[in-house]
């Protein structure tokens, strides 16, 4: 049976059941002794049972129902309240949490003290009130009627060594603030709370979230990568208690603050489930109830809230008071007093239904994951006007990079509100981890994926082999290439043996991972792929070197594998097997093993079984794609010892050659030749098939001069590769800007009437009538019609192609605004007229947007970068500018945090090679990747040019159907690309 059981959601239908005693008891029955009270027996019936929670419920709010009070205080802590009716609720619907567990004998860890003998402890209080209570530490906000965090700072400090002293609890020490478990209640505040440690300094605390309901709540703050715990006594903490939203009446109290050097035992504490998967009743939908108080789980600040059924569907009507309504839902608990628990899953979906508005923003943020931990970006979604039609905003979990997706607070607001008459219908919430079933939902069907017959079974996935001296005691296994996998993840995957699908004149790789019980040194060998016909291919092995990003070790330079590699217990270590065929590589089948070694003994601990498919056909050396990435020779000289000490002073005379050349190995052309384009070896370069695109000097424009100089007296073919770039109007903002466009433009113009300009553009700005630039904060001209007017390369940003219904994305965003589209056109119509009258069109990547949209930062998934080669190949794309690939003003070998600008890793896609000795640059995860995506825009060229426009369009919208719509699952994507590979072979083979 589907239990909804309610705080405060009393249900008519449970009356009839009342009367004819009917009542289901699907709860757990537990064994009875009449000489004691059973925890949770609400009706002394001698069970536990749903009956009990309804009657509970029926309590708190305010009905007349017997209850035996003695055996409610759940949490044992002196009173009845909601939060026992929410322990109690989630242990009905299975959660795996104790509902009479043995008293804590112990509490020297647990701070619920607060009395006059303790008030020394009590340091710094800013703009806080603070009084010593029954219930607790009471904090009011003292700033005087401020309703703004960004106004002040409310904190109160806690000498923690001063306070353990006086109340006579133990010592405590940096290993006990492993985790801090707050329990805490307020009203009229919410939003971040925050710990600090005494000195805090860059990254030195952690958050967690709270919201104003007035009940008793817990929150778990991780401090596990703060230098608190690595104190050897814990010391003074300061506690941020409000800072997104706080009222001059905003008041806080806490009761309790407990630390453990455990993370399951603080959840034990605060009765929530360490692994959610441990619930029975998971689900994917959370539907609205039909009655009742929304108090437990929608907090909202002002208007009118109410319970009706509209379409057929259940569904709270939200009257606000004001644009920008502020409501949190909490699905949690919302969740769990159904009987339910939300799945963890990539996707949420929310149903929204509006009336009488012109719109409806909603911002999703204060996303905690389990442990309480603050990991949100803020996302946005629009809402057109839908009289009749639910719609929805749907989210993208993933990117938050938390444990558990099922805990969560959504805040958002409500706002763009016309009329007062508006009204907003929340119908329920979706999660899921198939992003079709969400498209389903807030009613975008036209941008499912084409999913349906996309698998792929590899033969070796589940293949095991012994090695002579066999070590139970280090696990190893395989991933895909696109799986980023932090440092500390040992956990095996179920690919045991791995397949690597390729076709001639490709490179591909794998990624393979071993984890020691103990800390050791290993070393690993892979034997030369066999088809056994007489036909190998040599793999190349590097191994991932961990980059510390926001405090969690990610992987991606790699670095050549010359000696054993040093493994922590409780660690793994990842290397990526590369393999690169050529035109005439036979197909067929290649088998081979990888080998690993304990270094210190010489045994052979491990063998895992690899293979390679090579497909029948061959990729040419020319790339459809056209590609265009900076190389800043200043960082590659500054990055090696003055004057190229300790190398071979001809290879250092060609540093800037090989680096340029390195990347042909990837597909990439780079922005500026290492010589003149009119120098012999610059002639041969241009002259190379896998050259595509190069730029000619950003302040020189006179090609003309230079040709003639060097003795041309008509124009090479080489010269149809050139574009001209000026850097100094790059992303255009400002007067100064458009001026540069300008002068560029027409030089170029008069010296090469067929000139083709590139300029970046990030967003739309007005400009002045008939583009007389005098001032561009006004007009009837916009900065999109200008730059289309000077260039014929249009190049934005991935965003720039945002359908306008998918506004619902949350976290989309346009080039254009809505008037600028109904003004001027939409911007992918206006680019696509100026590529029939040709133009060409372009992408660009930088430092945003990310998500929802695909980006080439080490954080973020790994899939990103071959499926933005997919969209750029469904949007007609044929060029991709790139800002930068040696962007190295940070020490990015420190294993403490390195990264110093706004990215982790933007602009940088290579590492200098002098950290490994060598004048070629070290390649990175997403490099690897990015060339996979090129191949694969390749790829679907080809199935274009052989069988049709429609066949690539098909096999596109496998992966992508807009720039916001697109696949992130790694095991779905390689089914997906064995796909376009089994296409291949089957057109070019008949």
């Amino acid at each position: 049976m589907k239990r909804y059981i309610t705080l405060i959601l009393v249900l008519a239908l449970i009356v009839s059941m009342l009367s004819t005693g009917a009542v289901s008891s699907s709860g757990r029955i537990i064994s009875y002794d009449d000489s004691e009270k059973l925890t949770g027996d609400a009706d002394g019936d001698g069970e536990v049972t749903d009956w009990d929670a309804i009657m509970f419920d029926r309590y708190l709010a305010a009905w007349p129902a017997p209850v035996d009070l003695s055996v409610l205080d759940i949490d044992r802590d002196g009173e009845v309240s909601d939060w026992d009716a929410i322990i109690l609720a989630r242990y009905l619907a299975g959660w795996d949490i104790e509902l009479d567990p043995e008293p804590v004998e112990n509490r020297e860890n647990v701070f619920d003290v607060w009395n006059d003998s303790v008030k020394p402890a009590i340091g710094t209080l800013k703009q806080t009130i603070l009084e010593m209570t029954d219930e607790g530490l009471y904090v009011k906000d003292a700033r005087n009627g401020s309703t703004s965090g960004s106004s002040g700072d409310p904190y109160v400090t806690l000498d923690v060594a001063k306070y353990s002293e006086l109340a006579g609890k133990k010592e405590m020490t940096g290993a006990d603030g492993s985790y801090i478990v707050f329990k805490l209640k307020s009203e009229n505040t919410d939003g971040d709370f925050e710990v600090f440690t005494q000195t805090p300094a860059a990254g030195d605390s952690c958050k967690s979230t709270y919201v104003h309901t007035g009940m008793w709540q817990y929150t778990i703050v991780d401090m596990t990568n703060t230098t608190l715990v690595q104190h050897e006594k814990l010391s003074t903490i300061r506690i941020d208690w409000a800072s997104t939203y706080i009222k001059p009446t905003g008041w806080m109290v806490i009761s309790e603050i407990a630390f453990f050097a455990d993370k399951e035992e603080a959840f034990t504490y605060a009765n929530v489930p360490v692994d959610p998967d441990s619930c029975e009743n998971m689900t994917d939908v959370v539907s609205m109830p039909s009655e009742g108080d929304t108090k437990p789980y929608l907090i909202y600040e002002n208007g009118t809230v109410s319970f009706t059924a509209i379409d057929g569907v259940n569904a709270i009507e939200i009257i606000p008071a004001t644009a920008g309504q502020k409501i949190t839902l909490d699905l949690r608990a919302l969740a769990s007093l159904q009987g339910q628990y939300p799945s963890q899953k990539r996707y949420l979906a929310i149903l929204i239904k509006t009336v009488d508005n012109a719109g409806c923003t909603v911002t999703f943020n204060n996303y905690a994951d389990l442990t309480g931990k603050l990991v949100s970006v803020e996302t946005k979604g629009d809402l057109t006007v839908s009289e009749t039609g639910w719609q929805g905003m749907f989210f993208d979990l993933e990117h938050l990079r938390t444990d558990h997706a099922s805990m969560m607070k959504i805040t958002f607001r409500l706002s763009s509100l016309t009329r007062n008459t508006g009204r907003i219908y929340l119908g329920g919430v979706v999660v899921s981890d198939d992003i079709n079933d969400v498209l389903e939902a807030v009613s975008l069907p036209q941008y499912k994926l084409n999913s349906a017959d996309v698998s792929y079974s590899d033969p070796l996935a589940f293949s095991i082999l012994e090695a002579p001296d066999e070590d139970d005691g280090i696990s190893v296994w395989f991933d895909h290439p696109t799986q980023k996998v932090p440092k500390t993840v040992v956990e095996p995957t179920d690919l045991s043996g791995y397949t690597i699908n390729m076709a001639k004149n490709e490179s591909e790789n794998a990624q393979y991972f071993v984890a020691p019980s103990k800390d050791m040194n290993v070393s690993i060998t892979v034997d030369p792929f066999d088809d056994g016909n007489g036909n190998t291919i040599v793999p190349e092995i590097t191994y991932e070197f961990y980059h510390n990003i926001a405090h969690e070790m990610i992987p991606d330079a790699l670095l050549d594998l010359k000696a054993p590699i040093s493994v922590a217990a409780g660690n793994s270590q990842a290397f990526m097997i590369r393999l690169t065929t050529t035109k005439d590589t036979p197909a067929g089948l290649y088998n081979s093993v990888i080998h690993v070694f304990d270094a210190d003994t010489g045994k052979e601990i491990k063998r895992s079984p690899i293979a390679v498919k090579v497909y029948d056909f061959a990729l040419t050396d020319e790339t459809a794609l056209r590609t265009s990435f900076a190389l800043w020779p200043s960082y590659v000289s500054n990055s090696y010892p003055a004057g190229g000490d300790g190398y071979d002073s001809t290879e250092w005379n060609d540093v800037m050659k090989n680096y340029y050349e390195f990347f042909f190995k990837y597909r990439i052309n780079i922005m500026d030749l290492p010589y003149g384009l009119t120098s012999s070896r610059g002639v041969a370069i241009m002259n190379d098939a896998r050259v595509n695109t190069a730029r000619w000097s950003v302040y020189d424009y006179s090609a003309w001069d230079d040709l003639v100089n060097d003795g041309y007296t008509e124009k090479p073919m080489w010269l149809s590769k050139i574009i001209y770039y000026p850097g100094e109007a790059d992303e255009p903002r400002t007067e100064a800007h458009f001026v540069a466009l300008k002068n560029a433009a027409e030089k170029a113009a008069a010296i090469d009437p067929d000139y083709r300009m590139v300029i970046p553009i990030e967003r739309d700005l007005e400009l002045t009538t008939a583009g007389a630039i005098t001032n561009i904060n006004k007009s009837d001209w916009d900065s999109v019609a200008f730059v289309m007017n000077y260039t014929n390369i249009y190049c934005p940003k991935l965003d720039a192609f945002t359908p306008r219904e998918l506004s619902r994305r949350g976290g989309a965003t346009f080039l254009q605004s809505v008037a600028q589209d109904n003004k001027y056109g939409v911007y992918y119509d206006r680019v696509r007229e100026g590529v029939k009258n040709g133009g060409e069109l372009w992408a660009y990547i930088c430092i945003n947007p990310t998500q929802p949209y695909c980006n080439w930062q080490i954080d973020n998934d790994g899939t990103e970068a071959i499926v933005s080669l997919w969209q750029m190949k469904q949007l007609g794309v044929t060029g991709m500018l790139y800002w930068a690939v040696d962007y190295w003003n940070v020490s990015y070998w420190r294993t403490s945090e390195p990264w110093e600008h706004n990215s982790k890793g933007d602009g940088m896609l290579i590492y200098s090679g002098h950290i490994q000795h060598s004048l070629y640059p070290v390649p990175t995860i997403r490099l690897e990747l990015i060339r996979d995506g090129i191949e694969d825009y390749q790829m679907l060229t080809m199935l274009g040019d052989a069988l049709g426009e429609e066949a690539m369009n098909d096999m596109v919208s496998k992966v992508c159907t807009s720039v916001v719509t697109y696949t992130n699952n790694d095991t779905y994507l390689r089914a997906a690309r064995a796909q376009l590979y089994e296409a291949l072979e089957a057109a070019y083979n008949g």
